[in-house]
């Protein structure tokens, strides 16, 4: 509601920025694989894109695994439902830590990291923000 009554060029101003926001990270990104020895393997590429458009917000668990897996949203939704009424969430999410450890390294030098928010999903943020 409060945002139909901005003026549209304050909510044009809104998306702008998030699209850039957006577009600079992929940016960075590929410089780098680019310009860097280390490249980005499938799944890091995979769980980078994700984690990017859903920026500056986290990333739940469930839409990671789609992109990770071949299951559908669903699918994955209800493995992490039932993984965590039996207490072994930590198991369900391995293929999504794994990945995260492995691209940690790879974001240093940007000054980017990735979250784990257990038990909600990633997120995607630089390193001075999580001092």
């Amino acid at each position: 509601m409060l945002l139909q009554a901005l003026p549209l060029s304050i909510r044009e101003v809104a998306w702008i920025r998030r699209v850039h926001a957006l577009q600079s990270i992929k940016f960075c990104l590929l410089l780098h694989s680019q310009t860097r020895s280390e490249s980005f393997t499938s799944n890091e590429w995979k769980m980078l894109l994700v984690l990017s458009e859903s920026y500056p917000h986290y990333c739940p668990y469930g839409v990671i695994l789609v992109h990770l897996t071949s299951l559908s949203l669903e699918q994955c939704r209800q493995l992490l439902q039932d993984a965590q009424r039996r207490g072994t969430l930590r198991q369900a999410i391995e293929p999504i830590r794994y990945v995260i450890k492995a691209l940690r390294a790879k974001l240093r030098p940007f000054s980017l990291t990735v979250s784990s928010l257990y038990g909600l999903g990633c997120l995607l943020s630089d390193v001075a923000s999580n001092m």
